[in-house]
């Protein structure tokens, strides 16, 4: 897990290298200027999701140049030492999964009073944004839908996964619009 090493970089063409971040009612950060550093290897460039822990932000991985999802815990619930630990603990258990249908999870970031996992990046509608666009699915698609599904569910059962939050992407780039899950 990287930490902390955006500390002692000079702006970026201009921008600052840190986020300034102002706090709303709820203890979020209201306005962050994007893009900022987060960590020694990313950049943060657009807010792309919000649930109820924290912000979806799509990145950048500067070793690897490709682009990443980095999930930060909302700045009022930092403070809460359990959430914390479960935050650390969901990390921990799903850069353990490898399954072609699961989003897989590479690292744990702690940097400017932030916590943060960066996640594979997939592109494309929810489930529920592909079925307002398209109709209902077919019997044979959404039954073969389901199955994937509880096949990369029972995957991370298996290895002792189980999750509250689930969420179902189609990647724009899957010629054969295969669903991805996301644990978290």
């Amino acid at each position: 897990a990287a930490a902390g090493g955006a500390r002692g970089r000079q702006p970026d063409r201009g921008r600052p290298a840190y986020p300034r971040r102002h706090r709303d009612h709820g203890g979020t950060p209201a306005s962050t200027v994007l893009p900022f550093d987060f960590g020694s290897g990313y950049q943060v460039i657009r807010k792309i999701g919000q649930g109820a822990s924290g912000r979806v932000f799509e990145g950048i991985d500067r070793v690897h140049g490709d682009r990443v999802a980095i999930k930060i815990l909302r700045s009022d619930l930092d403070d809460d030492a359990q959430l914390v630990q479960r935050f650390v603990n969901e990390r921990r258990a799903l850069t353990e999964l490898e399954h072609p249908r699961i989003i897989s999870v590479r690292d744990l970031i702690v940097d400017q009073g932030m916590l943060g996992i960066v996640m594979e990046l997939a592109t494309g509608p929810t489930l529920g944004e592909q079925l307002a666009a398209n109709g209902p699915m077919a019997p044979a698609a959404g039954l073969a839908v389901v199955g994937q599904v509880a096949q990369a569910l029972a995957y991370a059962h298996d290895r002792g996964v189980v999750h509250r939050d689930i969420w179902l992407l189609y990647t724009s780039e899957a010629a054969d619009a295969n669903p991805w899950v996301g644990l978290g």
